[in-house]
Parts: C-alpha cells; structure tokens; sequence
C-alpha cells in the first residue's frame, strides 16, 4: 500500500507537541511581562520572542527558529484562552513582525 498524503485534520491536533517547550516558556514570562488584566489587546513583537528563546538556551541558533517553525504557537495559545494574531511588514511597509494577544472573555 502506497503513503498517503497527511490531511490537516491529522496534523492539527498535534500543534502543540511540535511548539517546543523553551518558546512556551518565553512566551508565557512575555506574556506576564506585557499582561496588565482585563480585556485589552497587547502586543508582542516577534524579535522579543527570538530574543527569549535565544536567551533562555543559547544552543539555539536564530535561523533554526525560523527554519523549524518554532513561531508557529498561535493555535496552541488560541486552544488556551487567547486571541492571538500575527502581523508582518508587506513589501511596502516598515514595521516590526509582532503577535497580537488578546483575551478571550466570556
């Protein structure tokens, strides 16, 4: 029987196993750094995501961040009570890449 290609039904529940632990830590301490309660919106920019992951373990080089999809943790906060949305520069503007979080108030 020949491979089947993987649907994304199949690949979706197991998001949050890939997300490794030393991002959810550095964005859970900027989470509580940025946080200041209620129903607000915050951001966070991309860069002081990079820059927690590198300083919490230094054996991490910036490209295999970005090459492994490390960043890819919005579905894995969003299961988690948060409205998280990425936004990056187009080609004709000039700005910081920066996740926006948001609770999610019932």
């Amino acid at each position: 029987m020949a491979t089947k290609p993987l649907k994304p039904t199949e690949i979706a529940p197991n998001l949050e196993y890939i997300v490794p632990e030393v991002v959810v830590k550095a964005v859970n301490e900027l989470l509580q750094e940025k946080y200041t309660g209620g129903k607000n919106s915050f951001t966070i920019k991309q860069d002081e995501v990079v820059e927690r992951i590198l300083n919490l373990d230094p054996t991490i080089e910036r490209e295999e961040i970005f090459e492994k999809k490390m960043l890819n943790f919005e579905d894995l906060y969003r299961k988690n009570g948060w409205s998280v949305k990425f936004d990056k520069p187009g080609w004709d503007e000039n700005y910081k890449a920066f996740f926006e979080f948001k609770p999610i108030v019932e």
